[in-house]
């Protein structure tokens, strides 16, 4: 190993990772939340391709390498085009040591629990927002991702 590269990991030295992926209406798919943050952008890459659905919904993509179970949905925003917001929360793993249909019921629980709350809309739009409302709406978005994360984890050890 480099020894610019000690210290830093790679995806395929961690268990788990979520992305939250957010459709940004100039630029398209941008990942928005990444626990725990990695230096590698191929996973976000694939991530980013992969939220083109035609309806809300769970579905798996695997290779030999990578797995993902995601979930695309989308949330009531006064501020989107179509006042809707086009988004994605993705689990991340090896898939050999994964099953990703158990992914399924922690990501429906994190979507259902972000959609009660009526402004999160207002974590991606900061220009267009007070920064306060930005702030406290991003922070609790943080947390749950952060949240999601650990729950994952638990998931994976107990398989």
């Amino acid at each position: 190993m480099k020894k610019e590269d000690q210290g830093k990991e790679s995806f395929l030295d961690l268990e788990l990772q979520v992305i939250l992926t957010f459709f940004d209406k100039k630029i398209g798919p941008v990942p928005f939340l990444v626990y725990p943050r990695v230096d590698s952008g191929f996973h976000l890459e694939i991530i980013s391709k992969l939220m083109f659905q035609e309806e809300e919904g769970f579905f798996i993509y695997t290779k030999p390498s990578i797995g993902t179970a995601n979930y695309y949905f989308e949330l009531q925003s006064p501020l989107a085009r179509g006042e809707k917001e086009m988004m994605m929360i993705s689990f991340i793993f090896n898939p050999n040591n994964h099953n990703p249909d158990r992914f399924q019921v922690l990501l429906e629980e994190f979507i259902s629990d972000i959609k009660q709350n009526q402004n999160i809309y207002c974590a991606f739009h900061q220009s267009e927002v007070s920064f306060e409302k930005f702030q406290r709406n991003h922070n609790v978005l943080r947390k749950k991702v952060h949240i999601l994360y650990y729950n994952g984890l638990e998931l994976g050890i107990f398989h």
